[in-house]
């Protein structure tokens, strides 16, 4: 799976949290994960990174669910306990004193109006249930959409989000 896409630059007002986007068109930068050696790159204003199989793998459980996902859900069940996975939640800027992360998003407007994806790796399918939420992975990666607005979260990859710098 290969990532592409322009690269926008975010501002927010502190004042009233409305939010903007300025096309980045600045110098050559190099975006990593956390926990692998793979890094992408921003040239030209537009990200490339190619994802292949990570080297950390975690065992997936509600814990780690909750915890990549940053939501407390409850009555969390797995349809296999053996299944092992990694997660990118946003990518590190290591050449700017500028920027310090790169994730796709976007903001209706305000800051606390969040829409964004993350991408995540299992090594094998598993299904992830509870009282609000029902995800089937495939095995490989999977983009997940994180709907703040409506507090929803599924399996898409929303083409009107952007690749963000702050």
């Amino acid at each position: 799976m290969k990532l592409l896409g322009k690269v926008y630059v975010y501002t927010e007002n502190k004042l009233t949290g409305a939010v903007a986007f300025q096309e980045y068109d600045g110098k050559e930068l190099t975006a990593s994960v956390c926990g692998s050696k793979k890094t992408g790159k921003i040239i030209d204003g537009q990200f490339c990174f190619t994802m292949e199989r990570p080297e950390n793998l975690e065992i997936i459980s509600a814990e780690y669910i909750n915890k990549i996902f940053e939501v407390e859900y409850t009555g969390i069940t797995l349809s296999s306990n053996n299944v092992r996975g990694f997660v990118i939640p946003s990518f590190f800027i290591n050449d700017s004193e500028k920027y310090f992360c790169l994730t796709k998003e976007n903001y209706r407007g305000t800051s606390w109006t969040k829409e964004s994806v993350m991408y995540a790796y299992v090594d094998k399918d598993i299904t992830v249930s509870g009282k609000t939420v029902s995800l089937t992975f495939k095995a490989g990666w999977n983009a997940v959409y994180n709907n703040m607005i409506t507090q929803a979260i599924s399996l898409a990859n929303p083409k009107h989000l952007r690749w963000t710098l702050k």
